[in-house]
């Protein structure tokens, strides 16, 4: 192993209710991997990584904003044999902003608003130049009713170009009528887009993939005593084009939609 970490961090307080920051981190990194025989080949993997993050933070009042805006560049080369040049490589570079604004009416309710942008640009040895673009917004609404009882609202929406999102929603609840007892409820619609290995890994991936999407509710009981907590959760999922690696034989897996999955445990 061979690895090199550089890190910095700056701040800056503008004034009583502004500061802003920055983070940025290098890595340079080879790796030989081991073998399991002494005729193997020899192998080894080189990735060079940055990531880079400005930050800004404001708070007056009963408002609290935050700004985040991010870079990060990744990139890997494999190479089959130690002893020759020839590598298969990947490379992709990632730009995020993340812009959060919440309004406090009193110390038991807050509405947060936030919005979100992504795009990655990727390519490599088995994979074409590929753009993904995703932004969102959502809004999270959360009020403690009273000292027993306390609950939270969000609503989210996404936007890419290659898959359409349905509206996202998610409830939880927490009721604690006695100081030995809690009962959790949470339910939410979820969605999941195929990742760039689902779509393009080598010789595997299937670029034909729908994005999944799932109903997923759970109810917890937590009981406390003195120094003991024991909890127990029930839970059950209902997803619609699961994205599942499955077996074709000759050791080949490749990802593959499947049309209706319940879950429960």
């Amino acid at each position: 192993f061979y690895n090199t970490s550089v890190n910095a961090s700056f701040g800056y307080k503008i004034n009583k209710f502004n500061s802003i920051k920055f983070y940025s981190q290098l890595y340079d990194g080879e790796r030989h991997f081991s073998l399991f025989s002494s005729s193997e080949t020899r192998t080894k993997y080189k990735d060079f990584n940055t990531r880079n993050l400005l930050e800004w933070d404001a708070k007056k009042n009963a408002v609290t904003s935050n700004l985040k805006i991010a870079f990060l560049s990744e990139e890997y080369k494999y190479f089959g044999n130690i002893n020759y040049d020839e590598f298969t490589y990947g490379k992709v570079a990632t730009f995020m902003a993340k812009y959060s604004i919440a309004y406090h009416w009193n110390n038991k309710m807050t509405l947060n608003t936030v919005v979100d942008f992504n795009e990655n640009k990727g390519y490599g040895t088995s994979i074409p130049k590929v753009k993904r673009t995703i932004a969102s917004g959502s809004l999270l609404f959360t009020h403690e009713l009273s000292t027993v009882f306390n609950y939270e609202i969000s609503v989210k929406k996404e936007a890419t170009a290659s898959y359409k999102s349905p509206i996202l929603f998610s409830v939880g609840t927490n009721l604690a009528p006695v100081s030995y007892y809690n009962l959790k409820f949470n339910f939410s619609r979820n969605y999941r887009i195929p990742t760039y290995n689902d779509l393009y890994w080598e010789q595997l991936g299937n670029p034909n993939l729908k994005a999944e999407s799932s109903y997923q509710g759970e109810i917890s009981n937590v009981f406390t005593f003195k120094k003991w907590r024991i909890s127990g959760t029930v839970y059950r999922s209902k997803i619609s084009d699961m994205i599942r690696w499955i077996p074709k034989g000759g050791g080949i897996i490749n990802p593959e939609n499947t049309a209706k999955v319940s879950i429960f445990g």
